[in-house]
């Protein structure tokens, strides 16, 4: 799948993501998703980072309705910049960014919805900062 990063309020494209590859392997009391996907934003704005991303989790069932299991998540950027002063744009280099590692919970509930948890510790945070990541996520299916 390929897909376009809209920035509304610059009313211009912003990413080209591509590729967008999603995983998912339902069995008897196993759930593992995995998803990939590469954000090429340098094409569209000077200083702009490209990265490759991915999501994976592998849950086990202990009932219809909840699912437990760890999950990782990988942000490598692909491009270097050397920065631009005038702008105000600092310098990066390409390398592992991002880095969370923790654990997951999906609830089922009603029909054919899922809420998902997702918290976990940040192993690339910076120096002093809250190194706890997280994510709720909801899923409905028709």
């Amino acid at each position: 799948m390929v897909g376009i990063g809209f920035d509304f309020a610059a009313a211009d494209f912003a990413s080209l993501i591509a590729p967008q590859l999603f995983t998912v392997v339902d069995l008897d009391r196993a759930y593992v998703e995995s998803w990939v996907q590469v954000f090429f934003n340098s094409p569209f704005s000077d200083g702009a980072e490209d990265l490759a991303y991915t999501r994976n989790f592998a849950l086990y069932k202990l009932s219809d309705a909840v699912h437990v299991g760890p999950q990782i998540e990988v942000g490598y950027r692909l491009n270097d910049f050397a920065g631009d002063a005038a702008a105000g744009a600092a310098p990066f280099s390409s390398g592992l960014v991002s880095l969370p590692i923790g654990g997951r919970v999906n609830l089922g509930y009603g029909d054919h919805n899922t809420l998902g948890l997702f918290v976990g510790y940040e192993t690339q945070a910076a120096s002093g900062a809250d190194a706890v990541a997280g994510r709720f996520t909801f899923v409905r299916t028709w």
